[in-house]
């Protein structure tokens, strides 16, 4: 139990829940579903999917919720249920569980100041819910009201601020605030850089990706890939290569590339994207089907007889999407429309 605790507190999920399995595989009694530890740990096991986290954990929250409003216990399980919720398709649910507790922590008189993190991070997951409902503007600002609170209790420039940081940037990047996003990343970046103590790299892939997502949409399709670039230099010095940012970050290049018109170059990064995402991550059709979107707008940019049916081919991945799929369908009947314009001229 110890074990599985210490593991979920390094961010070793995975081998969290093995560990948590265990224990209740050896001792009956154990109280996996009144933990929320045990459920967070369980949640992340590799062999379920979100549906299955999700039943599991909304079995357990009739119990859990008895847990102490403002207790790490609750807040930790309200977190995690209501990222399962958001992951599989159900942001209302999500906002019912993270936006009724984080109102009813801020409404506590004396909340014991040993809790900040775990409230900044229950913020932070109500802030992205709140972006998965398009309601940017209230996301936004939930993302500063997290800022301001680990500022006030890690200090303004410790490694927990550059991650909220980082989350904060995405979502002005969002309202089209480029210029605001840019500031509040390059924040980030300078805090990472003083650092140097070994909690965080100085090159972070993730810091570098939303970097490049905020010049792209900014339209600095240049910087965008130079970011882009350096992204998928520091994944791979990480380890982090098989990860699946790696194809969407290679998708992301080759779209700037397009916008620059450099379609040979497109289509170049975009074959890499298709098949590395077949190749490492085949069960995510819906990553795969944008990376096929892309190689066919790249090889109609060259007026090649390819590209259609790799729009074809990324549509029939998108309806084996799930959730996702009315998006992706939309976005492949786009990419055909304007592919075929392409072809045309």
């Amino acid at each position: 139990r110890t074990l599985s605790q210490a593991l979920r507190m390094l961010g070793e999920r995975e081998e969290a829940g093995r560990e948590a399995q265990a224990w209740m595989a050896a001792d009956p009694e154990a109280p996996a579903l009144t933990s929320p530890v045990h459920c967070g740990g369980l949640l992340d096991l590799p062999d379920q999917t979100d549906h299955e986290r999700r039943e599991r954990l909304e079995s357990a929250w009739p119990r859990c919720r008895t847990f102490p409003v403002g207790s790490r216990e609750r807040m930790m399980f309200v977190t995690r249920l209501s990222q399962v919720r958001r992951a599989t398709g159900d942001p209302e649910g999500a906002l019912a569980v993270s936006g009724a507790e984080d109102a009813a922590v801020a409404a506590l008189p004396n909340l014991d100041p040993t809790l900040w993190s775990d409230w900044t991070v229950l913020k932070a997951e109500l802030g992205l819910t709140l972006a998965a409902l398009d309601r940017h503007e209230e996301s936004a600002e939930v993302s500063a009201a997290s800022i301001r609170l680990a500022e006030r209790h890690a200090g303004p420039d410790s490694a927990f601020v550059v991650g909220l940081l980082r989350v904060h940037g995405a979502r002005l990047s969002d309202l089209g605030r480029h210029d605001e996003a840019q500031a509040a990343l390059e924040r980030a970046w300078t805090i990472n850089q003083r650092l140097g103590d070994g909690r965080i790299r100085s090159e972070d892939p993730a810091l570098l990706f939303n970097l490049g997502a905020n010049a792209m949409e900014a339209g600095r399709h240049q910087d965008a890939i130079g970011y882009w670039e350096r992204c998928l230099e520091a994944m791979a010095g990480s380890g982090q290569q098989d990860h699946t940012h790696y194809g969407i970050t290679l998708r992301l290049i080759s779209e700037s590339q397009r916008a620059l018109d450099d379609f040979a170059g497109a289509t170049e990064t975009a074959s890499q994207a298709v098949a590395f995402l077949e190749l490492r991550h085949p069960k995510r059709t819906d990553l795969r089907s944008e990376a096929e979107f892309a190689y066919c707008l790249a090889l109609a940019g060259l007026s090649s007889d390819r590209a259609l049916s790799h729009c074809r081919r990324g549509t029939a991945l998108a309806g084996e999407s799930g959730t996702r799929s009315p998006e992706l369908l939309e976005k492949g009947r786009q990419a055909e429309i304007e592919a075929s314009g392409l072809l045309e001229r």
